[in-house]
């Protein structure tokens, strides 16, 4: 599961700036498993991946799936891949290749204490080269209830439709029906209608074409199967020549969705875990030359503990335009201490790391929980918001202030970079290790002419 990101030389990290070498990120979607106590029993989590058709296609491609199964705990522990159990060493990872198989398949994985599973779809081209998408790794807690519509975004910026999947978790066969909305949230075209038996997988990449309609026309997808099942949906990114796949908006998701007129930039699930072996992840954007008001970000941090310094700046979310100069936000959190339990935002454009705004607010979180932000930075309406929420969607901090830059501009070759995270290079600035960062959702809307 190694996938190589953008190079991001360019990186803030905790509260200094720092020049780093590029980043390898992990793309694949993680099932953690909570580590539990050294005398306890090995105990084993199920999770899901969707392996899907390696039959050889007409483009001369073919595909397989690769997983990489890592064990970010103090102590060995274990997988099973529907057969015999393997042993992962403490801190450890191990990759297993799956050949490709005719028609989509669903596969079965036990994970023992500490451990993680992601997964990739590996495609090999006519030519030899291979490119890598991220696959949904899911866990039977993750399953829609029978009857129930599952909503998944298919517009992004620079992107194209490349299929809708449905998932039967039941025990009996199931019926699912496929529709598309567009911008009115109308429905496009007809609904087709899917067969799957039990616990099975169907990826239908005609899915728009089979329903009547054009990818121009569809905001959209949605799912609805009369078993307990899962949803997901394929996106490719021509420009950058590489493949995603989106998982199901959940109710207070819809505020999220991608706006038709914006550029977007959505991965929903679980995006990074810091890991000692991979401690950070960076994305480099290129969004369309042109000025714009507004960017959001939206991110869910699942907080597992504090790395040596305990009161040291573990990031959470740094977003810079190309240069640590203009810096659109820095976040990150200070463990239990004297000194400690405090969430710090900086920002700033065109300004040394000194001249930044800085702001300090008192934060406890609870080991385990999941914390939501969102952040807006809206130069027309010359406001800054970054606001906190709990596990259970009360506010619990808003720090609120003005962009020192009336516009937002992207020029030729700017990039939009964000990191998750620290690399844990500099001794105050400890790698977030341990923490799940969920559902990143950033977009940035272009200036009215």
């Amino acid at each position: 599961m190694r996938f190589i990101g953008s190079p991001n030389p360019h990186l803030v990290s905790g509260d200094h700036e720092l020049m780093k070498s590029p980043l390898v990120s992990l793309r694949g979607l993680m099932i953690p498993v909570a580590a539990c106590a050294l005398a306890a029993p090995l105990a084993a989590a199920t999770a899901y991946v969707p392996a899907l058709d390696g039959a050889v296609r007409a483009d001369g491609s073919r595909s397989e799936t690769e997983l990489w199964i890592s064990n970010g705990g103090e102590a060995p522990s274990f997988f099973d891949l529907e057969g015999p159990r393997t042993q992962v060493p403490a801190r450890a990872s191990k990759a297993v290749r799956v050949p490709g198989r005719a028609g989509d398949s669903l596969l079965t994985l036990e994970l023992g204490s500490g451990v993680a599973a992601t997964a990739n779809l590996l495609t090999t081209a006519a030519s030899g080269a291979v490119s890598a998408a991220p696959l949904p790794v899911f866990a039977p807690g993750d399953a829609l209830p029978a009857s129930t519509t599952a909503n998944l975004a298919i517009v992004r910026a620079g992107v194209t439709f490349g299929g809708v999947g449905a998932v039967n978790l039941g025990t009996a066969a199931a019926q699912c029906q496929v529709a598309f909305l567009g911008n009115d949230g109308a429905p496009v075209g007809t609904s087709i209608a899917l067969a799957l038996p039990a616990r099975s997988v169907s990826y239908r990449r005609d899915a728009i074409a089979a329903a009547g309609t054009t990818a121009a026309a569809a905001l959209r997808t949605t799912v609805r199967c009369d078993q307990p099942f899962f949803a997901f949906a394929g996106l490719q990114r021509a420009a950058e020549g590489t493949s995603q796949f989106v998982t199901p908006l959940r109710a207070d998701d819809a505020s999220r969705a991608c706006t038709a007129g914006t550029v977007c930039y959505e991965y929903a699930g679980v995006v990074h875990v810091s890991t000692t072996k991979t401690a950070a992840r960076g994305f480099a954007f290129d969004p369309p030359d042109g000025r714009y008001d507004r960017v959001t970000v939206h991110l869910e941090v699942e907080v597992n503990g504090w790395s040596p310094p305990i009161t040291g700046a573990h990031g959470i979310l740094y977003m810079i335009r190309d240069k640590n100069k203009d810096m659109f936000a820095n976040v990150f959190l200070q463990g239990p201490g004297s000194k400690g339990n405090m969430l710090t935002l900086r920002h700033g454009f065109n300004q040394t790391h000194p001249q930044k705004a800085k702001f300090r607010v008192k934060l406890v979180p609870v080991n385990g929980r999941t914390y939501s932000l969102d952040y807006l930075y809206d130069t027309k309406a010359k406001a800054l918001v970054l606001t906190v929420k709990g596990p259970n969607g009360q506010e619990l901090m808003r720090i609120t202030d003005k962009p020192n830059i009336a516009n937002v501009d992207f020029a030729a070759k700017q990039l939009l970079e964000l990191g998750l995270s620290n690399p844990g290079l500099v001794s105050n600035e400890p790698a977030s290790t341990g923490w799940l960062f969920k559902n990143l959702h950033v977009e940035l809307t272009p200036k009215a002419p």
